[in-house]
């Protein structure tokens, strides 16, 4: 599905994408990592506010994320924007929880904090929240928005 998407979105996936085509063949953390990566953009939310990157100097200095994933990388890797970094932690105003073994577990474990504590999700990823509930998960009402219908169409296709 994200090979067939065009234009902007098709270009911010493919960028993911060419992550996954370098080296060996993926693994399957690393392609959950790519979808949880990717499904913001096809649903058009704004993942910056959520999906965050900071060296490990610099983690204390993250307050002003109200919730979200942090992966804190080594003093001597560059910062690269769409990088599939793993090893999460989850922040909110500070850190929550941390040693996370991957993206995927860390937003499964967000998602899980969020609707057990009837939290609202966070901003900028409402939808990708709402696909997680509704289409993954088959949790809460049957009615999809449209964007959220869209996509899910696109995946049984």
């Amino acid at each position: 599905m994200f090979k067939s998407k065009k234009g902007r979105v098709g270009e911010k996936l493919d960028e993911l994408m060419q992550q996954m085509n370098t080296g060996k063949q993926a693994d399957v953390t690393a392609m959950h990592t790519l979808a949880l990566r990717g499904l913001p953009i096809l649903l058009s939310d704004d993942a910056s506010n959520v999906y965050n990157t900071c060296k490990a100097c610099d983690i204390d200095g993250w307050p002003q994320v109200p919730v979200g994933v942090m992966t804190v990388i080594d003093e001597e890797e560059p910062l690269m924007p769409n990088k599939l970094y793993l090893d999460p932690i989850i922040v909110e105003g500070g850190i929550v929880l941390d040693n996370m073994q991957n993206l995927p577990q860390a937003i499964c474990t967000l998602f899980g904090l969020s609707y057990a504590l009837n939290l609202n999700y966070p901003k900028g990823m409402i939808n990708t929240f709402n696909f997680i509930q509704k289409v993954i998960l088959g949790l809460g009402q049957n009615k999809l928005p449209p964007k959220i219908s869209e996509t899910t169409n696109l995946l049984l296709s």
